[in-house]
């Protein structure tokens, strides 16, 4: 598995699968679990899936949390609150 962060882009590749994020990367990814685990988009760009980063292996999938495009990815500091924020609800 390789993990690769630039300003631009993020690049997660495996045996399973390959994901590149190019819009505003640094808001598609949140490291948690004391950086073993990432928090990122899924390929439908609709849900989240948390990977591990010691294998790659997909932990958990919340696939459809918005019917539009996630452009947001927030966890608070101790874990327990996941914010997305999509293109599809204002508030």
């Amino acid at each position: 598995m390789k993990l690769s962060v630039k300003q631009e882009k993020i690049i997660l590749d495996t045996d399973e699968y390959s994901t590149t994020y190019t819009e505003k990367p640094n808001r598609l990814y949140t490291l948690i679990k004391d950086g073993t685990q990432i928090l990122m988009r899924d390929e439908k760009r609709t849900g989240i899936k948390i990977v591990s980063l010691e294998d790659g292996s997909v932990i958990t999938k919340m696939p459809e949390l918005h019917k539009k495009s996630i452009y947001n990815v927030l966890v608070s500091n101790d874990y327990k609150t996941l914010i997305t924020a999509g293109k599809d609800k204002i508030v």
